[in-house]
């Protein structure tokens, strides 16, 4: 009901006067650029440009009042004065000048954004210390999805989006994404850092694009240290290719009449209502009541992701450069040996392995899992000597070793006082893709029967050997895995019919001395030495070749 003259004085008091309550100018803005009966037309659409111009007028003159236009930052404010302004008034008939006032209304709004990202940027960055030091007393501070600044501009990047459907990127996206990463260059944990580099990714949409803003370099310097990465890993790689899983449940009920340990049974999962098969455990007994835990579709097998952390970064490259091709032929014809064991099951023995492709494997959550437990034997075994009784050093450590540089190309160096080694690991290809891109799955629960050294991940120096696991595909390749392995002190067993318990606990149980279990068949068989880790943090799966078997009669 306000003349022009008092909305007008109104409206300027409200923008100049710090004292105002800023709920009531929200309030205040809404009710007027939105239809409402109580407000005549005419009002409510020079009410609407009146605000607009202050704030194009502001933006232009840099003099714009930050501390009150903050409280605009919410994206319904934006879309309800888009809509004034376009539809004028006219009971939701567009103008003919819309088009016009889209363009006008767009730069207007990434003007805004990016002085509203500068105002932020000074508790983010100008004042990081103070800023930091007090995020941290919050258990979320790394969480950047619950940061208040974060918010509150990704929801004017929402609201400019739904509103003029421009993708286009300006110095608005530029801003924002350099805010994002100087934010997690201050608070340099891994989940502050991970957060930033895929939010920016997104934001982006891709990772060439994000690699070009002025802070991205100080971001995956700053996580390649941290996570001690390889150098030759692409960071921004992993996060475009970065797979997001679920979460893990729990499901509890009471065991029914008959259950037995070891015995499968039916239970109800009350998320879906479909029946799931489940395994008693050790001790149980019917009528008790078990919490079993569930995977959820898209749970990460193997991995122990961070609370709150779903996205593991993940990058996998072809090798095709002649001399990485030489150098994985020639390991492979050095640690094949033509001998026959019972697990070919009727098989002849190939007389050599052919070589067809090879992938390097980047699994950001596997690596981190893999270097704390290698770090954490360090600590405890700082010197693991390869002992005499165990005999000879693993044949794939001895050809790498011959081979060095000689081929143009050549492994990573490995840590030797930790007893740390390249090993084989034969899968088929379904086992080799969810291996690499999750992990070993190793189960102590239970019992070791039916396993010649117990539940772990086992291990092999010769190529051959791993050759009889590995399953061919519909073109007759298979896959071997290159494994990373952290063997520490190694527990050497040349008995024919091993105590499989007492093996497992020398090497689990609190305080045990041992790492790993070399068995040696080659001794008591004539066949192979297998080395078996029953930590699947000890083996990281470095790279993935496929091949075929020769016979050449």
């Amino acid at each position: 009901k306000l003349s022009d003259d008092a909305s007008q004085v109104l409206i300027r008091m409200t923008f100049g006067d710090l004292s105002f309550e800023p709920e009531r100018l929200s309030a205040s803005l809404l009710k007027y650029a939105t239809p409402d009966r109580s407000v005549p037309p005419p009002v409510r659409v020079w009410w609407t440009k009146e605000v607009f111009r202050l704030i194009k007028n502001g933006i232009n003159q840099r003099s714009l009042n930050m501390p009150v236009a903050v409280q605009a930052y919410r994206n319904v404010f934006w879309r309800t004065l888009a809509n004034g302004l376009l539809h004028e008034g006219t009971g939701g008939t567009e103008d003919p000048s819309t088009a016009a006032a889209f363009d006008e209304f767009h730069d207007v709004l990434s003007r805004f954004m990016v002085m509203a990202i500068e105002h932020h940027n000074q508790s983010v960055t100008g004042h990081a210390p103070i800023a930091v030091i007090a995020s941290s007393k919050k258990a979320n501070a790394d969480d950047i999805d619950q940061c208040q600044w974060y918010k509150e501009i990704d929801s004017l990047f929402l609201a400019r989006k739904d509103i003029t459907a421009r993708a286009e990127k300006d110095d608005a996206f530029a801003a924002f994404g350099n805010l994002i990463c100087a934010w997690a260059v201050k608070r340099k944990t891994r989940k502050a850092l991970k957060k930033a580099m895929v939010r920016v990714v997104d934001l982006c949409e891709s990772a060439d694009a994000a690699s070009k803003l002025s802070s991205m370099q100080d971001v995956l310097q700053a996580y390649r240290e941290l996570q001690n990465m390889p150098d030759d890993w692409d960071i921004l790689g992993m996060v475009t290719n970065k797979k997001t899983y679920g979460k893990q449940t729990t499901l509890q009920c009471t065991l029914p009449p008959g259950a037995e340990p070891g015995m499968q049974i039916q239970v109800r999962n009350p998320n879906t209502g479909a029946m799931i098969s489940v395994l008693v455990p050790d001790g149980a007994r019917a009528g008790q009541t078990i919490r079993f835990p569930i995977e959820e579709k898209g749970v990460a097998k193997g991995l122990k992701m961070d609370d709150g952390d779903t996205d593991n970064l993940i990058h996998k490259k072809e090798l095709t450069d002649p001399a990485s091709q030489a150098f994985f032929q020639e390991l492979l014809n050095k640690t094949f040996k033509r001998i026959y064991t019972r697990d070919r099951r009727g098989l002849r023995v190939p007389d050599s392995l052919q070589l067809v492709g090879v992938t390097y494997v980047a699994n950001d959550q596997n690596w981190a899992e893999y270097t704390k437990r290698r770090d954490q034997v360090k600590k405890e075994r700082p010197n693991c000597r390869w002992m005499p009784v165990c005999g000879k050093k693993p044949l794939t450590t001895v050809a790498i070793e011959e081979l060095g540089d000689s081929l143009g190309w050549s492994l990573p160096k490995l840590d030797t006082s930790l007893n740390e080694a390249w090993l084989w690991h034969g899968t088929s290809a379904a086992g080799a893709e969810g291996i690499t891109s999750e992990d070993f799955c190793v189960d102590l629960a239970g019992t070791n029967a039916g396993t010649l050294y117990g539940r772990g991940v086992y291990l092999a120096e010769a190529c051959s050997k791993s050759d009889e696991y590995a399953t061919e595909d519909a073109d007759d390749i298979r896959h071997l895995l290159l494994v990373r392995s952290t063997l520490g002190n190694v527990r050497y067993v040349d008995d024919i019919q091993p105590d499989v318990d007492n093996l497992v606990q020398s090497c689990t149980m609190d305080g045990a001395f041992f790492d790993s279990v070399l068995g040696d068949r080659e001794k008591t068989r004539k066949t192979y030495r297998e080395f078996i880790v029953y930590d699947d943090d000890q083996a990281y799966p470095s790279y993935i070749l496929r091949y075929k078997r020769v016979n050449n009669s």
